[in-house]
C-alpha cells in the first residue's frame, strides 16, 4: 500500500471571475477554499468524508455546486471554471496539462491510498513484477512531496516556479 497527498485544482477562468490571481489564491489558500465553489466526489466515495473532515478541521465551509461519481467528469467541469476540485498530487502535472487548470495547493493531512493486491506472497509474473517495479520507482519515490509538520496541512505550491 502507498499513500500520497491530495492537491486542489482550479481553472484560471474561475480565479479571474473571483478577481484573483493564482499567486493571491495560493497565498490565501484556506480562505479561497471557503470562498470558491467546489466540485466534490460523491458522498459515498472514499475521499469525500476525508475532504469534509479536513475542511471542517480548518474551519472551512465548502460551497458545493456539484457532486460526481466520475473523476474525469469532475475535472472536465473544473476545467470549465465551475469549481475547485481535488485530485492526486502525484498526477498534478498530468491534471494541469490535460485539463488546463492550476494546482491551488497540496496538503499532507489529506491522503489517498493506493493498493496492489496479489494472491501470491511473491510476485512471480514478469509483467506484474515490471508494472509494480515501475510504480514504485516512478509513481511512489520515497522523497516525493514532503511537507514539514509546521506547514499545518498546507504544502502550498510544490512546482518549480511560483509565477502566476
Amino acid at each position: 500500500m502507498w499513500t500520497r497527498q491530495i492537491s486542489f485544482f482550479v481553472s484560471p477562468q474561475l480565479l479571474q471571475r473571483e478577481g484573483l490571481t493564482l499567486r493571491q489564491a495560493r497565498s490565501r489558500f484556506s480562505e479561497c477554499l471557503g470562498n470558491l465553489h467546489w466540485l466534490m466526489p460523491n458522498a459515498d466515495s472514499v475521499l469525500r468524508p476525508r475532504i469534509d473532515a479536513w475542511l471542517g478541521d480548518m474551519g472551512v465551509v465548502s460551497r458545493i455546486v456539484a457532486e460526481f461519481d466520475d473523476g474525469a467528469l469532475t475535472k472536465t467541469f473544473g476545467r470549465q471554471g465551475f469549481g475547485v476540485f481535488a485530485g492526486p498530487a502525484i498526477l498534478a502535472s498530468e491534471i494541469e496539462n490535460q485539463y488546463q487548470v492550476a494546482r491551488l495547493g497540496t496538503t499532507h493531512e489529506l491522503m489517498e491510498e493506493y493498493h496492489a493486491i496479489s494472491i501470491e506472497r511473491r510476485i512471480s509474473n514478469p509483467a506484474v513484477a515490471a508494472i509494480t517495479a515501475a510504480a514504485r520507482r516512478e509513481l511512489f519515490p520515497k522523497s516525493w512531496g514532503y511537507c514539514p509538520p509546521q506547514s499545518r496541512g498546507y504544502c502550498g505550491w510544490l512546482g518549480d516556479s511560483d509565477a502566476a
